[in-house]
């Protein structure tokens, strides 16, 4: 299970910013490893690794010579399995048409941002939602670990190893649903809500 999806960020994008999903939600469940932004001279991208998050700003892309065709960048990553393109605007009719088209032939998740979003902030925000997921993950790992060495030394009376305790602390650490089936009592079943991890600053306009 993916620790943060295309999809995560997007929400993240609506709460810092204006930000639209273009194309390509067919791939929104695909997984976030690291955002990666466009350098100012070719090759804009080194070859990604699966799971990066490209961010690039249309104006800075024009001006290059030759100045890269959206469709085949979209294309590029799509066949390095890139996560998806956050993309800074405005676009002209031509070059939105095209990456459309491109974001749903390759389901490769096509996010527009305001022409003010400023990308080195949108990428510490990025940065900073990977690593409370990671932390959170290992603290989890933990936990499970602290369990299992529990159910190892305690005895068979312990009230503690009661099958709803075990069911419920389960899901507690893993947020997900965890169910244990079997002979009578048929069935245990908890889900375990945790709160949302602590915003990142807003972004600043470029004129700030």
């Amino acid at each position: 299970m993916p620790l943060v999806t295309v999809a995560d960020i997007l929400t993240l994008l609506l709460s810092l910013a204006d930000a639209v999903l273009l194309g390509g939600a067919a791939g929104l469940a695909r997984e976030v490893t690291w955002p990666v932004p466009a350098r100012p001279t070719p090759p804009i991208f080194h070859a990604p690794k699966v799971g990066e998050l490209a961010l690039a700003a249309i104006t800075a892309l024009r001006p290059l010579d030759p100045p890269p065709d959206l469709g085949n960048l979209i294309a590029w990553l799509a066949e390095h399995q890139a996560a998806g393109l956050i993309l800074r605007g405005p676009l002209t009719p031509h070059e939105q048409a095209a990456a459309i088209a491109a974001a749903e032939r390759h389901a490769l998740p096509l996010l527009l941002v305001a022409d003010l979003t400023v990308l080195t902030d949108l990428e510490r925000a990025i940065t900073t939602l990977l690593r409370e997921q990671r932390d959170l993950l290992q603290e989890r790992l933990a936990q499970l670990q602290e369990l299992q060495l529990h159910l190892a030394q305690a005895t068979p009376s312990d009230p503690s190893l009661s099958l709803a305790t075990l069911v419920t602390t389960l899901a507690a650490l893993t947020n997900s649903p965890a169910a244990l089936t079997g002979p009578p009592p048929a069935l245990t079943f908890r889900y375990i809500r945790t709160p949302p991890p602590p915003q990142p600053p807003p972004l600043k306009g470029e004129g700030e």
